[in-house]
């Protein structure tokens, strides 16, 4: 009877809605299966024998506020200073995020380029202002971040473990998780995807996925695929792509 109150569906149009219907439940299942290798812990890190040059780019607009926190956390890494340098590429920045940026002993870039807006393709211009050939990798942080001490030597130590890795995805965490609800369920959300996605895929052998931040990404790799992306998401652009390519972002 209720049918009555629906207009009438056509045969393919139900074999089309049950077919995609099957199909989510299908990768859900999948997903789920995937999911509980995220319960075996990481397989312990060795500490590296030598060191690696890397360049940390941080793409920023108006940052001000929060970009001397980040930097000051990078100015305080266990990793010895003069193997790395900070670059922070000051996208039409009005306010004083270039001046912090020379105060902490970073580099800033300007640029202004009012047709090409945005993170991906700020990324994209200052990695041919940056000589990428003194560096074995690059390291991408968002401004408003913080960076654990031990982040880049912990990278570093990955690098070394594994010499075919040409992109690594930190651990992601909030700063601020008792601030509100809505910080709260941001870091419960960043708990389950670092442990039972990023993880769980690393430990089946798959590919994990970049974040956006806190990401390193070998030199060899940028070259060898390039910044053309065009997309909001170019971490997930990028994280295609390398797949495509047969290779595979590490955790």
């Amino acid at each position: 009877m209720p049918w009555l109150f629906f207009p009438k569906v056509q045969s393919l149009e139900l074999n089309f809605i049950q077919g995609v219907i099957v199909f989510l439940c299908l990768y859900g299942i999948y997903q789920v299966f995937i999911s509980f290798r995220g319960f075996w812990p990481a397989k312990p890190l060795p500490s590296a024998s030598s060191l690696r040059r890397l360049v940390i780019l941080i793409p920023a607009h108006n940052e001000e506020k929060v970009i001397g926190s980040l930097l000051d956390s990078l100015n305080k890494q266990t990793y010895p200073r003069n193997f790395f340098d900070i670059y922070v590429a000051c996208d039409a920045c009005s306010d004083a995020t270039a001046e912090i940026v020379e105060q902490y002993g970073g580099i800033p870039l300007w640029r202004n380029d009012p047709l090409r807006q945005g993170k991906t393709q700020n990324i994209r211009w200052a990695l041919s202002q940056i000589p990428l050939d003194k560096y074995e990798a690059v390291v991408i942080f968002d401004a408003d971040n913080l960076a654990d001490p031990r982040f880049l030597s912990r990278m570093n130590d990955y690098l070394e473990a594994h010499p075919q890795a040409e992109a690594v995805q930190g651990y992601l965490d909030s700063k601020n998780f008792s601030d509100s609800w809505l910080t709260k369920v941001y870091t419960l959300a960043y708990w389950y995807s670092n442990r039972f996605w990023q993880l769980a895929r690393a430990n089946w052998g798959l590919s994990a996925t970049l974040g956006g931040t806190g990401l390193l990404i070998t030199v060899p790799c940028i070259k060898r695929l390039g910044w053309d992306l065009q997309s909001l998401t170019e971490d997930l652009e990028f994280s295609s792509k390398l797949v495509l390519s047969g290779g595979k972002v590490q955790r």
